[in-house]
């Protein structure tokens, strides 16, 4: 597995330019990137808040070559390529904000960019993008699964759109989460005709046992920036691990240190 780094602009994704067509990746898996300035904060507030518009906008500003279209882009290779822009720009340290999940205390610390886990297409047995099945040992249903795409985002953002006009969100983090899981779900027990809201209700009621095995399933099968290790709690000595998000502090450089 290797390290989140940039060469000279240049990114080799995590996917090594799999499971894409006729798209020309600098020497076949990488994209040449331009760092971060102050106006790029403008763009990102034309974006607004939905996540879709957020990183087909951030696409659009911060991948030079080659240009393609960015809903076709797999989301393990779109959230690693912001991460790349922010270490290209800023350097190693990004601040967070976690809950230690041995006590529950809320802390920052700074995570240091250059010890990210980056796993890759050749990290992954029989890598592919579609037909990925699984067999639920709890409720027994067979389902097929794909690979999340940055259009998945966008029917995503479109569905919650209509929760909230029917009043039907209960909570936007957790609602959205579960809805991507759903719309990643192509078949259940052979059926291909199911829409996205009888794809979520189907998610919903998963025991937790069922959930696990999905969330297991598809964190061995995708490609990206795996969850930071080592983050050390310094209420109990926990030893935590973070799933990098996009913050307040993504655009922010950091402060200089002077004598």
């Amino acid at each position: 597995m290797d390290l989140l780094s940039v060469q000279e602009r240049l990114f080799q994704l995590p996917s090594l330019g799999r499971g894409y067509e006729d798209v020309p990746f600098i020497a076949g898996d990488s994209v040449k990137l331009r760092p971060i300035v102050t106006g790029h904060q403008r763009d990102l507030a034309k974006a607004g808040s939905d996540p879709y518009r957020v990183y087909f906008t951030m696409l659009n500003t911060f991948v030079v070559e080659p240009k393609m279209a960015w809903d076709e882009l797999l989301m393990g290779d779109v959230n690693a390529i912001m991460f790349a822009v922010r270490l290209m720009t800023y350097g190693k340290d990004y601040p967070i904000e976690y809950t230690c999940e041995e006590c529950g205390a809320k802390q920052k610390v700074d995570v240091d960019l250059t010890v990210v886990p980056k796993k890759t297409a050749d990290d992954v047995d029989d890598f592919q993008t579609e037909g990925l099945e699984l067999m639920l040992n709890g409720c027994g249903s067979k389902i097929t699964m794909h690979l999340g795409r940055l259009k998945d985002e966008k029917v995503v953002s479109g569905q919650m759109r209509t929760m909230e006009k029917a009043d039907r969100v209960k909570q936007v983090d957790v609602d959205r989460a579960l809805l991507s899981l759903a719309q990643l779900i192509d078949s259940i027990d052979g059926n291909t005709k199911m829409v996205l809201p009888e794809k979520f209700e189907f998610v919903l009621n998963l025991d937790g046992y069922d959930m696990n095995q999905v969330n297991d399933f598809i964190m061995a099968s995708r490609i990206g920036l795996m969850p930071v290790p080592g983050i050390i709690c310094k209420r109990c000595s926990w030893e935590n691990e973070e799933v990098l998000q996009f913050n307040a502090a993504f655009f922010r450089a950091p402060r200089r240190v002077t004598a």
